[in-house]
């Protein structure tokens, strides 16, 4: 009787463990080794989002904090190279006729766009003019230059000068691209045998600007513009086409490059943002705004460290800008 009971009881059990064994998997209670796993494994995704939420704050705090600096200064007051646009000038006297025709090419770096037009300021001038293909504007809509412009978007011109004429010293025309108005320093023109009668004409308000340079000294002109409307990222604006050209008066200091002992050269612009530091000795200088910081400043004459390169008998001109409060953020 034992016996039976024992053998049912066995049976019992075996059918017992088999239904078990055909149970589905996820019926099974999770044990605690895998309940560890997964909560280890859902930490690491909450640390992993948290991280990029932190992330996603640290840089929507940092573009807050760069909207609210204004327009992006490319080089925080530093002077840098100019576009290297250029100028060519070629001069030839006539001397049955007692003049002398120049022309005047404008020349865009190899990966800048074609120049439309050139201008040369009235007194960059020197002698009469009689003749030539060229058009008088007072003053050029686009550069704001009084003086001889090229015809349409030629981007060159001629002029028949009275007197004997030679391409020499220094000059600053101005060009307009399809990427905006530019300065470029070239050639200007000397007038040895002009004619008596002729005087230059320049305006009352920049005659005290006018760099004086010698055989062996050099000049320094600084021109400072206003900018109102500067977007945050200046990569392509137009600095010399939108800004005013009025810059205001401003105080400047000018040391020799590596000086340790001596006064800085000090000067104070006219209303117009313009001034010079004249019969400079040849070498490398800093120049700093004193009152204000320029959002952009450019030079036809700079080394890569930002410090303004003066040459005897050269002009050297640093154009700086300044931008105001209400610029677009």
């Amino acid at each position: 009787m034992l016996t039976l009971i024992a053998w049912r009881l066995a049976a019992i059990l075996l059918m017992v463990a088999g239904s078990l064994a055909f149970l589905p998997a996820e019926t099974y209670p999770p044990s605690v080794a895998a309940q560890g796993e997964g909560k280890k494994e859902k930490n690491g995704e909450d640390k992993k989002n948290n991280q990029g939420d932190n992330k996603s704050k640290d840089k929507n705090k940092k573009e807050d904090k760069d909207k609210d600096k204004g327009p992006k200064k490319d080089n925080d007051g530093e002077v840098v190279a100019a576009v290297a646009y250029a100028v060519d000038v070629q001069c030839e006297y006539d001397e049955d006729a007692v003049s002398t025709a120049c022309s005047f090419t404008g020349v865009a770096p190899s990966d800048a766009k074609d120049v439309s037009h050139v201008d040369l300021p009235q007194e960059e001038v020197c002698a009469e003019v009689t003749d030539g293909t060229f058009e008088y504007v007072d003053p050029d809509p686009n550069t704001g230059v009084t003086g001889y412009k090229s015809r349409g978007s030629e981007g060159s011109f001629t002029l028949v000068l009275d007197g004997e004429v030679t391409a020499a010293g220094t000059a600053t025309y101005w060009f307009k691209t399809g990427d905006g108005v530019f300065p470029a320093t070239g050639p200007g023109l000397s007038c040895e045998q002009a004619s008596a009668e002729f005087v230059v004409q320049t305006p009352e308000e920049t005659a005290e600007e006018t760099a004086v340079v010698t055989d062996g000294t050099g000049a320094l002109l600084v021109d400072i513009y206003s900018c109102t409307a500067v977007p945050e990222d200046a990569t392509s604006f137009d600095w010399f086409g939108k800004c005013d050209p009025e810059g205001g008066v401003h105080e400047f200091t000018l040391a020799p490059a590596g000086a340790v002992a001596g006064e800085p050269l000090t000067q104070v612009s006219e209303a117009s943002g313009n001034t010079s530091f004249n019969t400079l000795d040849p070498g490398l200088y800093s120049l700093e705004l004193v009152d204000a910081k320029w959002c952009h400043a450019v030079s036809d004459n700079v080394d890569a460290k930002g410090q303004v390169a003066i040459e005897a008998g050269e002009r050297t001109t640093v154009w700086g800008f300044i931008c105001g409060d209400d610029g677009v953020k």
